[in-house]
């Protein structure tokens, strides 16, 4: 229960708690809007909620000591072996959005990737590099068509070229 000043006890305490608006939970995420030779990055997952395509985030851990590029490097690591050659847009691009009883947060990064995909196999069961039309086409969920999409047109209007 919060705290409530004495002046406030009473009618007045009762109020000011109604008044509250609920701490909604966060569950942040990170991760690599990956491009390579014009395509981007799209990665297959089987999970108990069911088959998605998506993009390659992951949640902090301990060793990234609160730094979300170095999360979402290790992410892209981890998943698909990929390491990042030179960050495309000097800021991350954000959505919020509720899922599961928490407040989502997802930062990506576009990036500029080097190396060949290879696959965890236990979290990622297929990838796909592709076009920006078809990239939107393949992800499962609205939130990352969205965030893809506004990373695109960024990207596009500081000149990247995409296939």
């Amino acid at each position: 229960m919060a705290y409530v000043p004495p002046h406030l006890r009473g009618n007045q305490a009762s109020e000011a708690r109604q008044n509250e608006a609920p701490l909604a939970r966060q569950e942040k995420s990170y991760g690599i809007f990956a491009c390579q030779d014009g395509k981007i990055l799209c990665i297959f997952q089987r999970k108990p909620t069911g088959n998605q395509w998506t993009l390659c985030k992951g949640k902090q851990k301990i060793q990234d000591r609160g730094d979300p590029l170095s999360t979402a490097k290790r992410e892209l690591a981890e998943e698909v072996d990929l390491q990042v050659e030179h960050l495309l847009l000097q800021e991350a691009e954000k959505s919020e959005y509720p899922n599961k009883g928490k407040q989502k947060v997802v930062s990506m990064f576009a990036a500029s990737v080097t190396g060949m995909v290879k696959a965890q196999t236990y979290e990622v069961h297929g990838h796909e590099w592709l076009s920006p039309s078809d990239l939107i086409r393949r992800l499962t969920f609205t939130e990352d068509r969205e965030i893809a999409g506004r990373l695109i047109r960024r990207l596009e209007q500081e000149g990247y070229k995409f296939c």
